[in-house]
């Protein structure tokens, strides 16, 4: 008998920690169930058919628990009392059922008729917010809510993206207990007013930011201790995760860390939705800035997608791009994900099933790829990320981890050629486009990177020279106003469309040898035989380190209103990459396709192209940088087969059709 109760209890406790719920072998799916107090039973059942039709086991009950009303905790309870009737609707189904506490300090300020008399937040301009947690009333209520779900032993407790003390919502706090706090751990004597100003006049870096970046740092965490260590009276091997908020990426890691049960692994939802159909549009975007946050959390073990359909139906979302961006999630080292309401009601209307049928149509593809992608490396053209190394400032609203001009979303991204943004593979061209991504690193970093192969783009070009790296560019860009009108290649007597830009620079060559590929050229009409060589609008040199460099007047983005996608900018953007020495896969449609690439150890290359266009590719046309011996494509049953080929000038065609916004896998030897 007491073996029995021994393995009972053993077998509770896998269950309700991080390995019950997540593996490093197969990708997780978190399904948020609505709140449906009084429906509970009709959500149980569509949650199991949700389970039999996906494979998918995992649902947390969406639980709003920040206090409202009076006295809050009575809010609490009704809530976990509605999580209770499910969780025995659900008693024998299979389904594992756990919580995400959608709210804490709350997504949005409100102020109630009857509220509880506690401390509110202060905003740095003096406005009132949430509750401070920090309060002895609401630190005894976020307790005693820790203490009520653990005691219903939920399989995994994710905490919503609300939990944060800085950003767009202006949850820092400036209360009477913060202020005290502050002058008590750094010496000083600021009143309120005077904490506020000192915080909001002073610079990125200084010894006052430095004190309240730390000062925000331990409100997030205290309040993941103190919820925690409730969880953890209760039931220390309850496992729980975190869910970064919008654009604040500085203490996400750590927070994830803080919720983790003890000897278990972190887990962290990044904030990479993309709400609506513009998810395909902004679909390159969407995948560097996954790459780069992936890479700058990579201490953290479970990195999940972001999976959101806000207001979660298919007006706002289609099934085809929710699984493309699964899909190029994986690509990216993510190990999960955070979906919403799939398969269930939200109100009195049924959530499209469109959504259930492609997660089930799918359900052997994810974890395949996570097979397939564990132990490789990705490849491309190295675009460095910006996150996380400029010095932060609380008056800021948000970070971009990608730089806002980038060949990524101006060239790579669209036309079909691998790229990375995170830490670049040995020997990748490393591709600088726009002023932000050179004022994100530091002076060695650059002479490091002017070792190798890199492509400058214009605006990259006048700030690298300001930072007096001309003589490693080769190249002196210089801001000057003077006529153009189109970019040519002479030699070939290609014409690049190029507007007139204020920030074109003027390229004057320094290195010894240099060549000029292209020319800013002039003339009176469209057609006309009377054509002025103005200036260099690409230049290809070798400076004194070896590196070899090719410097483009052109921006990474496009020139001016006209965007850069033509197929004559395509070309272009082949010669500047083939003038460096590049020599890789990649997909020649003539339509948007973001393309992938991972290598394994014994050489094989993983592919993943994706049909970022509403039209469908009959074929995947590849550039092959050599003959190919064997191709493969993923099934949606997770199996991989045999995919007819035929060989090409450039590589060779691909007979596998791929669907408008979805994504097909290639493996290839």
């Amino acid at each position: 008998m007491k073996k029995s109760i021994f393995l009972l209890a053993a077998a509770a406790a896998f269950c309700a920690s991080a390995q019950g719920v997540f593996a490093p072998d197969k990708f997780t799916f978190l399904n948020i169930a609505p709140f449906s107090p009084g429906t509970e039973a009709q959500l149980a059942r569509e949650m199991v058919e949700y389970r039999d039709r996906t494979g998918n086991d995992v649902v947390l009950y969406s639980l709003t628990l920040n206090p409202e009303g009076f006295p809050a905790i009575r809010k609490a309870e009704h809530l976990v009392a509605s999580y209770r009737v499910l969780r025995k609707e659900l008693e024998g189904t299979g389904v594992k059922l756990g919580v995400l506490v959608q709210a804490t300090l709350g997504h949005w300020p409100r102020v109630d008729k009857n509220e509880e008399p506690w401390a509110r937040s202060i905003t740095l301009e003096g406005k009132t917010k949430r509750f401070c947690p920090i309060d002895p009333g609401c630190k005894d209520y976020l307790e005693k809510v820790a203490t009520l779900l653990a005691r219903e032993k939920p399989c995994f407790i994710l905490f919503d993206d609300d939990v944060h003390a800085s950003g767009s919502f202006g949850v820092e706090c400036f209360c009477d207990r913060h202020v005290a706090k502050f002058n008590a751990e750094n010496g000083t004597k600021y009143t309120a007013d005077e904490f506020r100003a000192a915080v909001a006049n002073s610079k990125p870096d200084d010894p006052t930011s430095r004190a309240f970046l730390k000062f925000q740092r331990d409100f997030v965490n205290d309040l993941a201790d103190v919820m925690r260590a409730a969880i953890d009276k209760v039931d220390p091997a309850i496992a729980a995760g975190a869910c970064m908020p919008y654009r604040e990426h500085r203490f996400a890691g750590e927070t994830a860390r803080r919720f983790a049960a003890k000897g278990q692994p972190a887990v962290l939802r990044i904030d990479n939705s993309l709400y609506s159909h513009r998810t395909l549009t902004t679909f390159p975007w969407c995948v560097a800035y996954t790459q780069a946050i992936s890479d700058y959390q990579k201490g953290i073990p479970y990195l999940l997608d972001e999976s959101d359909s806000c207001p979660h139906n298919r007006y706002s979302l289609s099934a085809a791009l929710l699984d493309m961006k699964l899909c190029s999630g994986i690509f990216c080292g993510l190990r999960g994900s955070k979906l919403w309401y799939v398969n269930a009601h939200k109100g009195r209307f049924p959530v499209s099933r469109g959504f259930t049928d492609k997660l089930a149509e799918h359900r052997g593809l994810y974890s395949a790829l996570v097979a397939a992608v564990n132990g490789t490396r990705m490849e491309g053209v190295w675009i460095p990320s910006v996150g996380g190394r400029k010095p932060w400032h609380c008056s800021w609203q948000a970070e971009s981890f990608v730089p806002e001009k980038s060949w990524t979303t101006g060239m790579a991204g669209v036309f079909g050629v691998p790229f990375v943004c995170r830490n670049a593979s040995p020997g990748a061209i490393c591709a600088l486009g726009g002023a932000d991504a050179v004022a994100a690193l530091s002076d060695a970093e650059l002479a490091e990177i002017f070792k190798g192969r890199v492509l400058v783009d214009g605006q990259a070009a006048l700030a690298l020279t300001a930072r007096g790296f001309a003589e490693q560019m080769g190249v002196k860009a210089e801001k000057m106003d003077f006529a153009y009108n189109s970019e040519r290649d002479l030699a070939t007597g290609d014409v690049y469309p190029f507007s007139k830009l204020a920030e074109t620079p003027w390229l004057t060559p320094l290195a010894k040898g240099a060549r000029t590929i292209t020319h800013l050229c002039y003339t009176p009409y469209g057609g006309s035989p009377d054509v002025e060589t103005v200036a260099p609008a690409s230049v290809l040199s070798t400076n004194a380190q070896g590196g070899k460099v090719l410097v483009t007047a052109f921006p990474a983005q496009g020139s001016g209103w006209v965007p850069s996608w033509t197929d004559i900018r395509k070309e272009w953007f082949r010669l500047m990459l083939s003038q460096l020495g590049w020599n890789d896969f990649e997909v020649l449609a003539d339509q948007d396709v973001v393309c992938l690439k991972r290598v394994a150890a014994d050489g094989t290359v993983l592919l993943g192209v994706f049909n970022a266009n509403v039209d469908p590719l009959k074929t995947v046309p590849l550039r092959t940088p050599g003959p190919v011996a064997s191709l493969e494509v993923l099934g949606a049953d997770g199996q991989w087969r045999a995919a007819p080929f035929a060989k090409t000038a450039a590589g060779v065609d691909v007979s596998v059709a791929v669907p408008a916004s979805q994504a097909a896998f290639f493996r290839v030897k």
